[in-house]
C-alpha cells in the first residue's frame, strides 16, 4: 500500500536527482571547453555528443521497459551517470569531454525513457497529462539548480573536481531512490504482447499514429533550443564579458520561469486549450530568442530568458501527454522511447548545425537559427489537431 501511495513522489524526486546532477555537469563540461580553447564548431561537437550514444539506445530501452520493468534502467542510468561524472575530473582536452559527455547522455536517455514509461504506465490511464506536468517540474527545477550550483563551484576551473563530485553524488542518490521503483504494479506491461514482437513493427505502428510525427517534431525543436542554450550560453557571456555566475543564473532563470508554467498547465491548458497552448508558447520562445542577440543589458537578458522559458517549459509535457495519449498502452515506452529518439537526432544535429552557422558568423547567429526552427515547429503543429486517440 505504501508503494501505491508512495510511488509518484519517488519518481518525481529521482527525476530532479537525475536533472540536477545532468545539467551541471553539461556547465560544467561548457566552461572547460572554452577554457581549453574550444572553437564554435568544436562546442557544437560537443553538445552534440551528449546524443551520440543517446539516439541509438532510446528505443530499444523503451522496448525493454515495456517488456522488463522501469527499475532497473532509472537505477543503471543515474549510476552511469555518476560514475561519468568523476571521469570527467580526469578529462583534460576537448575528445576526452566530447567522449565522457556522450556517455553522460546515454544514462540520462536510460534513466528517462524509464522513468516516462512508469509515469504512462502506473496510476491507470488518466491524468497523464498532470503527472507528466508534475514530472516536468522536476525537470524545470534540476535544470535551475543545476547551473547554478555548477556555475557557483565552477571558478576559472578551480572548483572543477568539487563541483563534478558534488554532481555525482547526486546520481548516486537518485540511482538508490530509482531502486526502491522495483515493484510499482502498472497496467499496461504485459498487454498486446503480439505487436510488441519486433521492433521494427511497433516503431513502425508507432510512427503511423496521425499527428505523431508533428509532435515528436515539436518535442525536438523545444529540447533542441534547451540544449543548444546551455552549451552555447557560456560561449555568449564570455563574448560579452557576462560572468560564469551570470550565466548559471541566466540559465536558471529560464528554468525557473518553464517550471512556473509547469506547475500551472492544468489552468493554462482549461483556458486556451491544449493544442493552442502548444502552439502559443512555442511562438513565444521563438520570438525572445530572435530578439536575444541585439541585448546587450543583464537586467534585460534576463527577462528574456524568462520569456524563453515560459514558452519552452510547456513544449515538453504537452508532447509528452499527445504521445502516451495516442499510442496503444502495450507500445507506451516504445512510443515514448521513438519520441525520445527524435529528441536525440535533434540534440546531436542541431548543436552542429548552429556551430556551423556560428563559424561562419558568429555566436548571436546561433539564437536566430533556433528563432526559425521554433517557428517552423509551431507553423506545423497548427496544422494538426490535439487529440487522444
Amino acid at each position: 500500500m505504501k508503494t501505491a501511495r508512495t510511488w509518484y513522489l519517488r519518481t518525481l524526486l529521482v527525476t530532479l536527482l537525475l536533472t540536477t546532477a545532468v545539467q551541471a555537469i553539461r556547465v560544467i563540461v561548457s566552461y572547460q571547453a572554452v577554457h581549453l580553447g574550444a572553437t564554435p564548431v568544436e562546442l557544437g561537437v560537443l553538445g552534440a555528443s551528449f546524443a551520440a550514444l543517446a539516439l541509438f539506445a532510446a528505443v530499444p530501452a523503451g522496448r525493454l521497459a515495456d517488456r522488463f520493468g522501469e527499475a532497473l534502467f532509472m537505477a543503471s542510468g543515474t549510476a552511469l551517470i555518476a560514475a561519468t561524472g568523476i571521469a570527467l575530473v580526469f578529462a583534460h582536452n576537448i575528445a576526452a569531454l566530447v567522449a565522457m559527455l556522450a556517455i553522460v547522455g546515454l544514462g540520462q536517455t536510460l534513466a528517462t525513457v524509464a522513468l516516462q514509461t512508469l509515469v504512462a504506465n502506473a496510476g491507470g490511464d488518466k491524468d497523464h497529462g498532470a503527472r507528466f506536468g508534475g514530472t516536468t517540474v522536476m525537470v524545470s527545477l534540476g535544470q535551475a539548480i543545476g547551473p547554478a550550483m555548477a556555475a557557483s563551484l565552477w571558478q576559472g576551473g578551480q572548483g572543477t573536481t568539487v563541483a563534478l563530485t558534488a554532481s555525482a553524488a547526486i546520481a548516486v542518490t537518485g540511482s538508490i531512490v530509482a531502486a526502491t521503483l522495483a515493484r510499482v504494479p502498472t497496467t499496461a506491461r504485459g498487454e498486446d504482447l503480439a505487436t510488441r514482437a519486433a521492433t521494427l513493427p511497433a516503431v513502425r505502428k508507432v510512427l503511423r499514429v496521425r499527428g505523431m510525427g508533428e509532435a515528436m517534431f515539436a518535442s525536438l525543436a523545444v529540447l533542441s533550443t534547451v540544449d543548444v542554450l546551455v552549451t552555447y550560453l557560456p560561449a555568449f557571456g564570455e563574448s560579452r564579458g557576462i560572468t560564469p555566475r551570470t550565466v548559471g543564473l541566466l540559465l536558471a532563470a529560464r528554468a525557473i520561469a518553464s517550471m512556473t508554467t509547469r506547475l500551472l498547465i492544468g489552468v493554462l491548458a482549461r483556458g486556451f486549450g491544449p493544442h493552442r497552448l502548444l502552439v502559443l508558447s512555442i511562438a513565444c520562445a521563438a520570438a525572445a530568442l530572435g530578439l536575444l542577440p541585439a541585448i546587450g543589458s543583464v537586467p534585460v537578458l534576463f527577462m528574456l530568458m524568462v520569456l524563453i522559458g515560459l514558452g519552452l517549459g510547456l513544449g515538453q509535457p504537452l508532447t509528452m501527454a499527445w504521445v502516451a495519449g495516442r499510442a496503444p498502452a502495450g507500445l507506451r515506452g516504445t512510443a515514448l522511447g521513438v519520441r525520445l529518439s527524435g529528441n536525440r537526432l535533434g540534440q546531436l544535429s542541431v548543436p552542429v548545425a548552429v556551430g556551423a552557422v556560428a563559424g561562419a558568423t558568429g555566436i548571436a547567429a546561433i539564437f536566430l537559427t533556433l528563432c526559425g526552427m521554433l517557428a517552423g515547429s509551431a507553423l506545423l503543429v497548427a496544422r494538426k489537431p490535439f487529440d487522444r486517440a
